[in-house]
C-alpha cells in the first residue's frame, strides 16, 4: 500500500467521521431548541404562579372575616412556587387561614398539638400531613418521633397509608 492509498483511505474515513460529526450535532440542536422551547414554557408558567406576568391572574384579596394573621399570610403576588396550582394546596391553604388565625389558634385544644410548646398544630388531617413535613424537615429526632407518634396514633389512616407506600 503507498502513500497515496493510505492518504487516500485516511481521507475517507475523515469524511465518515465528518458526516457522523454533522448528523450528531443536528440531533445536538434540535434537542437543545426542544429543551429552550420546554425551559421558555416552564419560566413563563413560574412567573404565572408568582404573578409576574401582565396577563397572570390578579391574587386574591383577604377575606377581612378570617382575622388579621389570615390576612398577614396571603401571598402578596398570587401563589408560591412548587405545587401552587393544585386546588388541593389552595384547599388547605384557605382552611389554614380559616382555622388558624390568631383568635382561633387561642382556641385550639392542646391536644390538638404535636409537637412541643403548641407547635405542629393537628386539628384535622390536613393539617397533620403538614405536620409531618414540617417535623421531618425541621424537627430534631426526638420531636420527629413525638409528633409521628401523635400524628399515627389520632390519625391511623395516614400511617397506614405510609405502610403501604413503603412496601
Amino acid at each position: 500500500m503507498g502513500l497515496a492509498e493510505v492518504h487516500a483511505e485516511l481521507s475517507r474515513a475523515d469524511q465518515v467521521l465528518m458526516e457522523k460529526h454533522a448528523v450528531e450535532m443536528e440531533k445536538v440542536a434540535e434537542e437543545d431548541a426542544a429543551g429552550r422551547i420546554m425551559a421558555r414554557g416552564f419560566a413563563e408558567e413560574l412567573c404565572k404562579l408568582a404573578g409576574a406576568m401582565p396577563n397572570a391572574k390578579p391574587a386574591k384579596k383577604p377575606n377581612p372575616a378570617l382575622g388579621r394573621r389570615a390576612a398577614a399570610t396571603m401571598p402578596a403576588s398570587g401563589p408560591s412556587v412548587g405545587y401552587a396550582g393544585s386546588p388541593a394546596l389552595k384547599r388547605g391553604a384557605k382552611k389554614v387561614a380559616e382555622v388558624l388565625s390568631t383568635n382561633a389558634r387561642e382556641h385550639v385544644a392542646e391536644k390538638n398539638f404535636a409537637g412541643p410548646k403548641e407547635s405542629y398544630p393537628i386539628p384535622d388531617e390536613t393539617h397533620a400531613r403538614n405536620a409531618l413535613s414540617r417535623v421531618s424537615q425541621f424537627g430534631s429526632p426526638e420531636v420527629q418521633k413525638r409528633v409521628r407518634n401523635k400524628v399515627y396514633s389520632k390519625y391511623p389512616g395516614l400511617a397506614k397509608r405510609r405502610l403501604e407506600r413503603a412496601g
